[in-house]
């Protein structure tokens, strides 16, 4: 099993200081991923949260962050993985 904690979500805009969410922890099978873009869209199909824009390469193993498209809105998602759970 693969656990997701600290999920924060945001809107991208102008804003200096954009109001951040907090998402409950997710539990994913290993079965179902291969990728952290295969994390990332079981994150956007549990929560709804539009298309996938992009993914955040360069990061840490453990940290997923990535960007989706919902409406007229970029949302910012960052969280981290915990492997073998």
């Amino acid at each position: 099993m693969i656990k997701i904690t600290t999920i924060e979500q945001y809107v991208v805009g102008k804003c200096a200081n954009p109001k951040k969410y907090q998402l409950e922890d997710v539990f994913i099978s290993e079965f179902h991923v291969n990728s952290k873009r295969d994390i990332a869209q079981f994150l956007i199909d549990s929560y709804s949260l539009g298309e996938l824009t992009s993914i955040k390469h360069t990061s840490s193993k453990h940290i997923l962050e990535f960007t989706t498209q919902l409406f007229d809105q970029s949302i910012q998602l960052r969280a981290n993985i915990i492997y073998d759970v």
